[in-house]
C-alpha cells in the first residue's frame, strides 16, 4: 500500500508540474529536475505537454462518488447548523431517497459515509414521511395564470391539504382541483412543500435525497466525543514537541472522574491513535490544559526510549 501510493504521488507530481510549467516556470522546473530520471528530458519544457487518456477515466466511479460526495456534504451540512462536532460520535444517519440507482451506491459507500460523518448506523427509509410531516402551499407562478382571480380560493385549499394528499403528488399522481367550474392538475411543480422535522431529528433535502441526523447523545457517544477530542490535543501536542510521526510515547492524563471513566472505556482507542504505550492519571508539573468535549483534560507527554 505505502509503494502504491508513493507511486500515485509520482506521477501526479509528474503530471501537475508539467501541466503547470507555463504559468509557473522556474518553480516546476525544480521539482522536475528533483523528480526525473535518466530517461526523461533534462529539463520539463522539453518534455511533451501530457494529453488526457480517456482509457484510465472510471465514470461508473465517478458517478457513485458524486452521489457518496452529495450525501456526506449534506450530513456535514447539518452538523454546523445544529452545532454537532465532527468529532462528535452520533448514533444514527437516516437516509431516504427515490433513486433506484442512488439507493444502492448509498448501500455499497455505507462504511465511507459512516466513517465521514462519524456516525454509528445508517438506516434506509423507504418514506421520507418517517422522517418529516408535509405542508403546501400553492406555487404563484406555476397557478396564477391558469387560476387567475380564483388564485386565492385555491391557496387557500392547498394549505389545507392533508399529509396523505401532498404525499400523493410528490409520488406522482397529480391531484384534481375544481373550482367554480375550472379544472387544475396539480403536480409536485404546482406546490411549494415544506418539510417539518419529526421530533428528535434534524433533516435536510436536495433533489431526490433525503437525510437525517439523531442528535441525541447519550453517555457512551458523549464519552468518545470527549475520548476522540483528547486523541486531538495529543496529535497537537505531538506535533509541537517535534516528535517523528512514529515515535511512541508515554502519556500523563488528567480531569474529572467523567473524564477518566471515559478514558477508561475507550482506552484502546486512545492509545492506537496516538502510537501510545501506556498513560498514568496523575496532573504532573507544566501539564498543557486542553478541551474535551464540555470538559478540560490535562496532557502532558514524553517520548518512549
Amino acid at each position: 500500500d505505502k509503494a502504491g501510493a508513493y507511486r500515485t504521488l509520482y506521477r501526479v507530481l509528474m503530471r501537475l508540474v508539467t501541466i503547470a510549467a507555463p504559468v509557473i516556470p522556474f518553480i516546476t522546473e525544480e521539482i522536475y529536475l528533483n523528480l526525473r530520471d535518466e530517461t526523461m528530458p533534462e529539463s520539463i519544457h522539453l518534455a511533451d505537454y501530457p494529453l488526457p487518456d480517456p482509457g484510465k477515466r472510471d465514470e461508473d466511479l465517478e458517478q457513485r462518488m458524486k452521489i457518496t460526495r452529495q450525501a456526506v456534504s449534506m450530513g456535514r451540512a447539518l452538523r454546523v447548523v445544529h452545532n454537532l462536532k465532527i468529532r462528535q460520535p452520533l448514533n444514527a444517519m437516516h437516509l431516504v431517497t427515490k433513486n433506484e440507482n442512488e439507493i444502492q451506491v448509498l448501500k455499497e459507500m455505507s462504511d465511507i459515509i459512516k466513517e465521514e460523518l462519524n456516525v454509528k448506523n445508517i438506516l434506509f427509509r423507504e418514506n421520507e414521511e418517517d422522517l418529516v410531516e408535509y405542508s403546501a402551499k400553492a406555487n404563484y407562478k406555476v397557478l396564477g395564470k391558469q387560476l387567475g382571480k380564483h388564485m386565492k380560493e385555491a391557496a387557500a385549499l392547498i394549505e389545507n391539504f392533508s399529509q396523505e394528499q401532498v404525499r400523493s403528488i410528490l409520488k406522482g399522481t397529480p391531484h384534481i382541483l375544481v373550482l367554480n367550474g375550472i379544472q387544475c392538475e396539480l403536480t409536485e411543480e404546482s406546490l411549494a412543500v415544506q418539510r417539518a422535522e419529526k421530533e428528535n431529528l434534524k433533516v435536510l433535502n436536495e433533489g431526490s435525497l433525503t437525510i437525517a441526523l439523531d442528535p441525541e447523545i447519550t453517555e457512551e457517544l458523549k464519552a468518545e466525543g470527549m475520548v476522540r477530542d483528547m486523541v486531538r490535543s495529543i496529535q497537537n501536542l505531538r506535533k509541537e514537541s517535534g516528535l517523528d510521526v512514529a515515535d511512541r510515547i508515554t502519556l500523563s492524563l488528567y480531569g474529572s472522574e467523567g473524564m477518566k471513566k471515559a478514558v477508561d472505556t475507550f482506552k484502546d482507542y486512545l492509545l492506537a491513535e496516538t502510537l501510545a504505550h501506556s498513560f498514568t492519571w496523575e496532573k504532573q508539573e507544566g501539564t498543557a490544559a486542553m478541551e474535551c468535549g464540555d470538559e478540560t483534560c490535562f496532557v502532558s507527554l514524553a517520548k518512549q526510549e
